[in-house]
């Protein structure tokens, strides 16, 4: 981001099906949002734990699981 010393890492694809032209644009779509001094991937991050967390709220097996997990650890 703008004015951050810090170094961020991100994934802009798996290799081999990603070509490096592709990966080249998302490097240059990151760089051209910190910027702006926005936080690219932390957002997409943000956004797919949104959906996660959406997704476990409309599967009640999810829900399920999650109760037989916390009873099992309750009782460990």
């Amino acid at each position: 981001m703008r004015g951050s010393p810090k170094r961020l890492w991100a994934t802009v694809g798996d290799w081999p099906a990603t070509k490096p032209e592709a990966a080249r644009e998302a490097a240059q779509e990151i760089r051209a949002a910190a910027a702006l001094g926005r936080d690219l991937v932390e957002e997409r991050r943000a956004a797919l734990r949104a959906f996660v967390e959406t997704a476990r709220q409309q599967v009640p097996v999810a829900r399920l699981l999650d109760q037989w997990r916390a009873e099992t650890e309750r009782q460990a």
